[in-house]
């Protein structure tokens, strides 16, 4: 040991076999020949890494085109989708269309309707104050009487008092007449509108 130890006495000595020494035994180990060895490792991680970039283009490669069949059957659906409501909203509105003339129709048809009962109401009761002022308010005298102008009352201005009450019911029954009319006739509108 003494040998040993003297040899390495000398630091200049011992600092060269500390030099040399790694690279013997790095050169010693199995399969590595020096500069050729980690050649040959760099090649090999060179590879691997080759075939992990191969392996991940693949994968997205792959991936790529389900998300892009994915996309295409979206964007079908959605026209799909976009058609199906074009045309149900264009029916609905040919509906309302078609509806909205219905009720011009009927409302037509009913004011016509409104419009000759009025006038058949406004004539018959035309007729009816023209027989009462064609034969009078008053009742005819009696034939005996000394005096057919003058009864228990002032026959004039009876008569025209029965005239002016008679135009006043008159007016009345007319304005009733044609509210009731009205309300007929709306009620009828409004009936053939759920009818049909």
């Amino acid at each position: 040991m003494d040998a040993d130890v003297g040899a390495f006495t000398d630091c200049a000595s011992w600092q060269q076999e500390a030099r040399v020494r790694p690279i013997v035994r790095a050169a010693e180990r199995p399969g590595f020949s020096g500069d050729m060895g980690m050649k040959r490792e760099r090649g090999q991680i060179t590879m691997y890494a080759a075939l992990a970039l191969g392996v991940l283009f693949l994968g997205l490669s792959i991936a790529l085109k389900v998300q892009s069949s994915r996309l295409e059957s979206c964007k079908n659906e959605a026209a799909a989708f976009q058609a199906s409501v074009k045309a149900q909203g264009d029916a609905a509105a040919l509906a309302a269309k078609a509806e909205v003339e219905r009720q011009a129709k009927l409302l037509k048809e009913a004011e016509a309707k409104g419009a000759k009962a009025k006038f058949d109401l406004s004539a018959a009761n035309k007729r009816l104050r023209d027989e009462r002022a064609s034969r009078g308010a008053v009742p005819a005298a009696p034939d005996g009487s000394k005096r057919p102008d003058l009864a228990c009352f002032d026959r004039p201005l009876l008569e025209s008092a029965l005239r002016r009450l008679d135009a006043g019911v008159s007016g009345l029954v007319e304005s009733g007449d044609e509210s009731a009319l009205r309300l007929k006739l709306s009620r009828d509108w409004a009936l053939d509108a759920l009818r049909k």
